[in-house]
């Protein structure tokens, strides 16, 4: 009698099962019911949408839109201060920063201690308000499904676990 061939896995390696678990583990979180990977989804979601009208809209980036609404909030504001704010790294919000004041979209002055406070020009503001009912549209869609007083709290929800989870 032949001796019994061994399964090969995609690498042509014998596969040798002892040890493999091929049933779901009792301990696996549920990904429907774990809000974390649920909220990362709709963030990506909603972002992937507002980029893409961003790009029909204008041509324009997310990171241009996060300046320039940055901006127009709080006028005056550094790029380490906006990259704060963002949670971005300084480095990688300096070429988009460095674009738009070339472009003519923002201006930049010098300030006490070295730093380059950023203000919007009347096309820098024509730009954002151009972008901003793009930007409006995930807002549309949340309140769609919620009511002004559900969406007052579930923002308020997230304001306190951001600030719990950025003190973590």
């Amino acid at each position: 009698m032949a001796a019994e061939r061994p399964r090969l896995t995609a690498l042509k390696q014998p596969l040798d099962l002892d040890g493999v678990i091929t049933d779901p583990l009792p301990s696996a979180i549920a990904p429907d019911e774990f809000t974390p990977r649920l909220l990362a989804l709709l963030s990506n979601a909603l972002v992937s949408a507002q980029t893409q009208g961003f790009r029909e809209t204008s041509g324009r980036s997310t990171n241009d839109w996060r300046i320039l609404a940055a901006i127009a909030i709080t006028p005056g504001q550094s790029a380490s201060e906006i990259a704060d704010a963002l949670t971005i790294n300084k480095s990688q919000l300096s070429p988009t920063v460095n674009r738009l004041a070339e472009e003519g979209l923002i201006v930049m002055v010098d300030g006490p201690r070295g730093s380059r406070p950023m203000y919007l020009t009347t096309e820098g503001a024509r730009v954002h308000d151009e972008l901003a009912p793009v930007a409006q549209r995930g807002q549309d869609l949340l309140a769609s499904e919620l009511g002004a007083e559900e969406l007052r709290a579930l923002n308020a929800t997230l304001r306190r676990l951001l600030s719990r989870a950025r003190n973590a």
